[in-house]
């Protein structure tokens, strides 16, 4: 116990962590709400009908229901500094498989990025939450979790961008010149 006490007293006196954790909040409200945005032009890049466009959110909200209980496993054996790694690293490899899957038109290998993605962003959920509450006073502790982080990182995530998603976002779009190789739909 005084081990836990020391390190958290640690974690308090370190100014990365007070950037890096409303970061991290910001990053997945972020990720959060783009995924209901871009439903629409993924149903007319792939030609899918309503509801193959609606397994983009169960898949994203599917990892919620898989992921968190192994991530609090994965928490209290090896601390929260290598779950925010962890949760970084497999949010960063769900959204770089999004790419190919488009430029290639393999819609299960687009919803396994999403999956994977989402179980990122579940990891850091389950790291984020109860580290902000042990950085602070505990008597402030929910006035932390609930104003300053998530609501705010949530609601100024797309205020910070145009009502459109950038075209940046989607491959087709980089792809003005038809390109030998590539299907039609990316021409």
């Amino acid at each position: 116990m005084a081990d836990l006490q020391r390190y958290i007293s640690g974690l308090r006196h370190n100014g990365l962590i007070w950037i890096l954790v409303p970061g991290v909040f910001f990053c997945w409200g972020f990720t959060s709400t783009s995924v209901d945005m871009v439903i629409p032009r993924i149903k007319s890049m792939f030609d899918l009908s309503y509801t193959s466009a609606l397994l983009i959110q169960f898949s994203f909200f599917l990892a919620y229901l898989f992921i968190p209980i192994p991530a609090g496993k994965f928490i209290q054996h090896y601390g929260y500094r290598q779950s925010l790694f962890i949760g970084l690293a497999c949010t960063a490899l769900g959204v770089l498989l999004l790419a190919p899957s488009v430029m290639l038109q393999l819609y299960p290998a687009f919803l396994g990025g999403i999956f994977i993605a989402a179980s990122g962003i579940a990891v850091l959920q389950v790291t984020a939450n109860p580290m902000i509450l042990a950085l602070g006073d505990p008597l402030t502790a929910p006035r932390r979790l609930s104003k300053g982080n998530q609501h705010l990182a949530t609601s100024q995530s797309w205020q910070k961008c145009p009502s459109k998603p950038p075209r940046v976002l989607f491959v087709r779009n980089l792809m003005s010149a038809p390109r030998p190789g590539l299907p039609s739909k990316l021409r």
